[in-house]
């Protein structure tokens, strides 16, 4: 399994976190990728995290739900001005959305 052989990163304000066994603990996002740099870096959030990395991705890779969904965290808009979708899966009730950064 591709996944069991990740590295994890978790990424905490909390100082009295304790990671478990196998999990690099960090307590900036800079710190982390200043540690961890991997050929592909995938974050999941939190809301506060996915808003201080958009910035420096340059793909996104979206599970988009199809309907109004109550909460208070919510991932960064997505500026078409920004981002190219390039390539989408339909299914029902949800899409699977990748983007690319555009560049100029």
């Amino acid at each position: 399994n591709a996944a069991s052989n990740r590295k994890n990163v978790v990424v905490t304000r909390d100082a009295a976190y304790a990671a478990p066994e196998g999990i690099c603990l960090h307590h900036t996002i800079e710190d982390a990728l200043a540690h961890h740099e991997e050929e592909e870096i995938m974050i999941a959030g939190g809301g506060e995290i996915f808003r201080q990395t958009i910035n420096l991705a340059d793909k996104l890779y979206i599970t988009a739900v199809d309907q109004v969904i109550e909460g208070d965290v919510y991932f960064p808009t997505i500026d078409p001005k920004l981002w190219k979708e390039t390539e989408r899966a339909d299914h029902e009730g949800y899409s699977f959305v990748n983007y690319t950064r555009i560049t100029s």
